[in-house]
């Protein structure tokens, strides 16, 4: 049985080289289609981040890591860690929009706005005279979701 290696960031691309990449600790991991895994120690933050946001991350890898002195292939796979404060933060914030009626008609209208200005700045014109019946459309629609937004994200609470 293959050891893991937890990993706390690790993101999927899209190249037809790389399956993903990964960073720990100072450590950018790089697993290729075809399962090879490799660490390339003494590496930062940034450089993890424009490799995993890059446009092209093959063409991203191979000037910036193909040539790194440093690299080991792994036997290990990577497995994600989550990052528990974050879990810890939506635990109690589903909590307490199931528990209080308020608090959560406070999110969901706050949700709602921002949908309904969103959706007004980009797709309504500035000289557009919507009637009333459009407007209330508009503000059911946006009530609506984000409705469904919080019931999808609060299912798991008790």
């Amino acid at each position: 049985m293959k050891k893991t290696i937890e990993i706390s960031d690790l993101v999927k691309v899209e190249s037809s080289n790389i399956n993903m990449v990964g960073f720990n600790d100072g450590t950018t991991y790089v697993k290729f289609n075809n399962g090879t895994i490799y660490s390339y120690p003494d590496t930062s933050r940034e450089e993890f981040e424009a490799l995993a946001s890059a446009k092209s991350v093959g063409s991203h890898f191979s000037k910036t890591y193909r040539n790194k002195d440093e690299y080991l292939k792994l036997e290990e796979s990577l497995v994600l860690v989550k990052d528990t404060k974050l879990q810890d933060a939506v635990k109690v914030l589903t909590e307490a929009l199931v528990k209080d009626p308020g608090y959560r008609m406070g999110w969901q209208a706050n949700i709602a706005m921002a949908f309904k200005d969103e959706y007004e700045r980009e797709l309504v014109p500035e000289d557009a005279d919507l009637t009333d019946n459009v407007r209330a459309s508009i503000h059911k629609i946006a009530n609506t979701a984000a409705d469904n937004f919080l019931n999808v994200l609060c299912r798991d609470v008790q």
